[in-house]
């Protein structure tokens, strides 16, 4: 994660095909943007757990909050 951008460069990995079925491992964290929307998650046993949520243009503070919640998985 790059916690000096302010846009979807921070994150890193691979992005997702809306049309096909994708198997994550369970800590995975998804940014997933629709629209002007923008929310993070991390992946669980049971599902998806929401991380932040934002619009597109204003997602320092979704950056921080990912940020954190990785840290804290380590």
């Amino acid at each position: 994660m790059d916690t000096t951008q302010t846009n979807g460069y921070a994150f890193q990995g691979d992005f997702l095909g809306v049309r096909r079925e994708h198997k994550l491992p369970v800590d995975s964290v998804v940014v997933e943007v629709c629209g002007e929307e923008v929310r993070a998650y991390r992946m669980t046993q049971e599902g998806k757990k929401l991380i932040a949520e934002c619009r597109r243009n204003e997602m320092s503070a979704l950056i921080g909050a990912v940020a954190d919640a990785i840290k804290e998985e380590k």
